[in-house]
């Protein structure tokens, strides 16, 4: 397995399923190695997570970030006079420009170290694995490709995101090469939206094929009957552009207008800050719950009655898949991601991107209607053990890695 944050380095959507599933083929009698980058210190480097191996790859980072604390350390010492810019020194030199500038060094800096480290440990492990799977379509699909090629090992890429192969900016060390190197791997799409995008990118359609994000089915589907809890789930960094809390929070206003008992937990990393002070700002701060990371969400999931996802950009949620298997009936964004987990009236409701008043009515009627939520509540769960369970989805994988190496499976 090759990506570059992994446990228990606080990750993103494609890094949670990449160890779901890492924990899941175990079980299958399929011998994993995650490389990924060793982004701190506090990380040994090599581990074992289960039964697999995990090897960490140092990059700058590690190094940036002990002198950029070190620094901030040595500029809270009181007393200690701060230098000053003088006005002159703003209009001869663009900060901004020469930190991004920085910024694209620093990373065109560890994407290489990385490339470099994981290169040689590859090469000195090649005989122990068959395949090498990549969980990002970016930068790191490239170098897989292109490290595939020279170690003669088979590749796979999972694209679970639009755009499935986003562009190469100057921070990646031959991008032009890598770009190309991509092209030619095999390729897992979420769904067929990225299905559609990779077959007109890559070299053949044979190179595809479709295997969704996996779950852990709960044993036991959530009972709430009450009608006024309603659970967000989603990353605080990646903003608006992608999570749309703007259309949620608008929304919120109208569903406590006629439902003043509803209460809206949103859960999730990142700085909340500037959409506690739009909740206050629209005068529904008192109906918003802003709870953080939360790292089991079991407990929200079984008292929630709607599961909301508004989002702009998605490509197959995590929290969603989690939220349908507890039994929630969940309003999501018309987006491929969604639609691909959501039946639309039958396990939850898609209401039009950006179009807060649809997303509070549909939010309303679910919270209105208790019979039908029970009637999606068992749909839901339904539809995610028949199609979305994480030991179904390792299977194919299994299958997938088979028809891929030349030899049975000895390590992944």
């Amino acid at each position: 397995m090759l990506i570059w944050n992994y446990w228990p380095v606080p990750a993103g959507g494609a890094e949670s399923q990449c160890r779901k599933l890492v924990h899941a083929l175990s079980k299958h009698e399929v011998d994993c190695c995650v490389l990924t980058a060793r982004l701190s210190r506090n990380t040994p480097v090599q581990d074992q997570d289960g039964r697999s191996r995990v090897r960490r790859i140092a990059v700058l980072q590690m190094w940036l970030d002990a002198v950029l604390a070190w620094r901030a350390g040595r500029n809270k010492i009181p007393g200690r006079t701060q230098k000053k810019i003088r006005p002159a020194d703003t209009e001869e030199v663009s900060f901004s420009s020469l930190r991004q500038s920085v910024e694209m060094l620093v990373r065109w800096i560890n994407t290489m170290s990385f490339m470099v480290g994981a290169t040689c440990w590859l090469f000195y492990h090649r005989k122990e694995f068959d395949v090498i799977h990549v969980h990002t379509g970016d930068w790191l699909a490239g170098y897989a490709g292109w490290v595939g090629k020279f170690l003669q090992i088979p590749v796979v890429c999972k694209a679970s995101n639009m755009p499935a192969l986003p562009i190469l900016d100057r921070s990646v060390p031959f991008r032009n090469i890598l770009d190309k190197s991509r092209l030619r791997i095999n390729f897992v799409a979420l769904h067929g939206a990225i299905e559609d995008e990779l077959a007109a990118r890559v070299f053949r359609k044979d190179q595809i094929v479709q295997i969704p994000n996996g779950v852990l089915v709960p044993e036991a589907p959530v009972t709430c009957v009450k009608g006024d809890y309603v659970l967000y789930v989603g990353n605080f960094s990646q903003g608006k552009a992608h999570k749309a809390f703007d259309v949620l929070l608008k929304a919120w206003v109208l569903v406590i207008k006629r439902l003043p008992s509803a209460r809206l937990c949103m859960a999730g990393g990142g700085d909340a800050t500037p959409w506690r002070e739009m909740a206050g700002e629209l005068g529904c701060a008192h109906a918003v719950h802003f709870a953080g990371y939360i790292k089991d969400l079991s407990q929200h999931y079984q008292k929630a009655s709607v599961f909301v996802l508004p989002s702009r950009h998605e490509g197959m949620s995590n929290a969603l898949l989690e939220a349908q298997a507890w039994g929630v009936p969940a309003v999501v964004s018309d987006i491929p991601g969604n639609r691909a987990v959501v039946n639309n009236g039958e396990t939850g409701f898609v209401a039009p991107v950006g179009d807060h008043i649809r997303l509070a009515e549909t939010i309303l009627f679910l919270l209105e209607n208790s019979s039908k939520r029970q009637e999606m509540r068992h749909n839901a769960r339904e539809r995610i053990m028949k199609n979305f369970s994480m030991a179904i989805i390792a299977q194919k994988y299994v299958d997938m890695y088979k028809s891929m190496a030349k030899f049975p499976s000895s390590g992944i």
